[in-house]
């Protein structure tokens, strides 16, 4: 049985650590690679939400400017009982300050009419 020198051994062992070096370094190059790969591929994915969130943000500003001005176009809506009945999108402010056109004491009736029949001139001048 043959002894190997150790000259020889070393100079296995020289090789086959080098030969896993090499392979570790190549591994390490992989993982940087594909770490650089999901670097920008997150990168491109943010810019694609701001471009969508930009995107969303003015189909919505849109859609509420077309909203307040087809509220603005009537303050007022007759109905077909002859009853005004405030808009509550015409004030900004809410429907509570809303004026009705005249100073009727009740809700519901015709405008100018108490819940007696009377006329509101008649009411107010009580």
């Amino acid at each position: 049985m043959e002894t190997a020198m150790p000259s020889d051994l070393t100079s296995a062992q020289s090789t086959a650590q080098h030969d896993i070096n090499k392979q570790l370094q190549e591994a390490i190059m992989r993982i940087s690679e594909s770490v650089e790969a999901i670097r920008k591929a997150n990168q491109e994915d943010k810019q694609n939400q701001a471009a969508r969130l930009c995107t969303l943000e003015a189909n919505i500003n849109e859609a509420l400017l077309t909203h307040r001005s087809t509220r603005r176009a009537t303050p007022y809506a007759k109905t077909n009982s002859d009853v005004w009945t405030p808009n509550p999108t015409s004030s900004q402010d809410g429907p509570h300050k809303t004026k009705k056109p005249d100073d009727s004491p009740t809700i519901g009736l015709p405008w100018g009419q108490g819940e007696d029949g009377r006329t509101s001139d008649y009411i107010s001048e009580l």
